[in-house]
Order: structure tokens, then sequence, then C-alpha cells
């Protein structure tokens, strides 16, 4: 391991996600029928594909901690949008044409159904992606983003991006992001920026096309539709909320839900716009099913002469002496549906992804 991955390394180890040199990433690049050429993160694993889409000004490495700590049960894909970190420009950057491209780059992979997780411009390509492509979502995840934002609260992290001169270190940028934020964590800005930021000859610059301004009114536009897209949209969909960001306000975010046929909310509490994305609750954005809750399970018990479960042999029936019939059968009710609720909300996600449709989460308390 080389000294690009160090930060992330002491970033893992203060959220207790571990970190294993083999399980890094690699830089890939596809070129699409269009001649486009995308670059994206592959990290390594034969499960179920998870793509991650970024925010604008943003690139693939958004989602490190997140792919790290799922990374042992998803096959993760991070592709970086035409004109963001090192996937060509064009001309053409509308919301229509990031959602072919897309569409053309899950083709090459041959993936038949996929995970999808979007953050702000991501979750907007995310959102028209799925109205378009019906069956081709296993879930789908929108990271602090709806039909309804508000776009002026964003307006410093925007002079931020425009304030950066010839000239300037990555380090002197650290020290300003720091100075504007009393909240500011100096190893997540450092390592976003080390991320972001590429060296040219005058200095630093963003790892974006920034030949001419975003079109902030189209993609305002393209975000406001999602609202009647929703009901077209039957995989299930996470909306997650910043406890901390100002861009989508709770009440909008869970009306975005609820728009949904298999729609819900989740708020991340004090987690800003920008760091809403690198929040581990990504993890139920796709539907945490039971397996990585099984391999937990094995660890923990290895070692001891019995288990709570035998995930891999256990059906209807068997072992009706063990501590889950203890548990079902002698435990206060309250007590026992206190343990049984994340459970049940891991058994409910695993049927909503399964395409079972008409059972309420809440059927499984009667």
């Amino acid at each position: 391991m080389t000294d690009e991955w160090a930060l992330l390394r002491k970033l893992a180890s203060r959220e207790n996600i571990g970190f294993e040199p083999a399980r890094l990433p690699t830089r890939k690049w596809q070129t699409l029928a269009s001649g486009i050429r995308l670059s994206y993160l592959d990290w390594p694993d034969n499960g179920p594909v998870a793509l991650f889409l970024h925010g604008g000004a943003l690139t693939a490495h958004t989602f490190d901690l997140v792919c790290l700590e799922i990374g042992d049960g998803y096959h993760c894909v991070a592709l970086e949008l035409r004109g963001h970190g090192d996937s060509d420009w064009a001309e053409d950057s509308s919301i229509g044409t990031l959602v072919d491209d897309i569409a053309a780059f899950a083709d090459t992979q041959d993936w038949s159904r996929f995970h999808l997780v979007g953050m702000s411009l991501g979750g907007g390509v995310a959102g028209h992606f799925a109205a378009t492509n019906p069956g081709r979502l296993r879930t789908l995840a929108f990271i602090d983003v709806g039909p309804t934002v508000n776009f002026e609260s964003t307006a410093p992290m925007r002079q931020f991006f425009d304030q950066v001169r010839s000239g300037q270190s990555v380090e002197q940028l650290v020290d300003s992001a720091i100075a504007s934020s009393r909240s500011a964590d100096r190893d997540k800005i450092q390592y976003r920026f080390q991320r972001n930021l590429k060296t040219t000859p005058a200095g630093v610059a963003w790892k974006m096309d920034r030949r001419r301004p975003a079109d902030f009114e189209h993609i305002l536009g393209k975000l406001s539709e999602l609202a009647g897209l929703a009901q077209t949209i039957s995989c299930p969909v996470l909306i997650v909320k910043g406890g901390g960001s100002a861009v989508l306000t709770e009440e909008n975010a869970d009306a975005f839900a609820r728009a949904f046929p298999n729609g819900r909310l989740q708020v991340i509490a004090d987690a800003s716009h920008r760091q809403t994305g690198t929040c581990l609750v990504t993890r139920r954005s796709i539907a945490n099913t039971s397996r990585r809750r099984q391999r937990e399970l094995r660890r923990r018990y290895r070692r001891l002469a019995a288990c709570l479960f035998d995930w891999d042999g256990w059906r209807p029936n068997v072992g009706t002496e063990d501590l889950a019939y203890m548990v079902a059968m002698h435990w206060y009710p309250d007590r026992r549906q206190h343990v049984e609720a994340p459970l049940l909300d891991a058994f409910h996600d695993e049927l909503l992804m399964r395409g079972v449709k008409g059972y309420d989460r809440r059927a499984l308390r009667d």
C-alpha cells in the first residue's frame, strides 16, 4: 500500500471500519459507444452490484468509507460523471445525457439489476435513471436531495469553489475551509481535497470541467420533476437527509419519501450536505440484507461452543430448544420486540428487494 491511502486508513480506524489493502479499489476507465470515456473505482467483491453517483464538483472518492464498510458483501462501483474527476469533459452534461451515460455504462458491465445510490446531483441523475429504466434497479437511494431543495443554502459552498486561486496549495485550501467552519474535521477535509483537486503548473485546480458556468436552472428543473416520477418507481427507495444540512428540509424529505410506493426516510443527525454522502447509513440504502449480519455473528461466535443460529442450515421448525425458541416463547413481549426490531427491519428490506409487494412493515408487529 502506498501513501495514497494512508489518510483513508486513519479515517477508517476512527470510524471502526476494517481496512485491508486487498479490499482497496482499482481505478478503471470505460469508453461508451458515444465516445465518452468514464472513470470509476471498482471495489473488489463478487456480491450484488451497488453503483454510487457523487454530487456536483465531487469525485468517486466521495464514498470511499462507505465502500470500505460494505465492500465485503457488495460489489461497489463508484462512477465519475462526465466532466468530473478523471472522466472526459464534454459539451453536453445535461441530466438526460448523464442518465444515458449510466445506462450505457451498466450495459457494458452486463449488469441486469443493481443497487443505485446518488448524492445531490448524482441523486437527480439516479432518480431519472430509475424512472426511465424500469426493472433495472434492486433499490434506489437519494442522498440529501429531492424535488424541492434550498438552493440558496449552497451559496457559501459554491463561492468557496470559485475562490480557488492559482498558486494555492492543498494545505492552504484546507486552512481556509477550517477557518470558515467551527465543526470542520481537518482529516476529512484534507482527504476530500486531496481527491478532488489536481496539480497544474499554476497550482491546484478542481478536478471538474469549469470552462462554463453550471446550468443550475436546468438541474433544479430536473430535480423538481422527480415529484411526479416517484409513483413510477416501484423498487424500494430510501431518502437520506443530513440532520445538519439546510439543502433539504425534513418536511420536504418526508413528503418525497411518501411519494414512492416503497419509500422511506432516514435522517442522519448532525451530518452536513457533503458529510451525508459518506455516512454509513448508505448500508441501509442498498437494502441491508441479513447476509452481512450473518457474517458478523459467525465471526463473533466462532470460538464459542454454541451459536444463536446456524444460518447455513437453519429453516423453519429446526432447533426448537435453542436460544431463539427461548426468546420467542419465554421473554416478555416488550423485551422481545425491542431485540427483534432491527432483525425485522432487515427481513422487510429483503422482502421488498425480492419484489414482494403489499406487505407493510407494520404487519410484522402483528
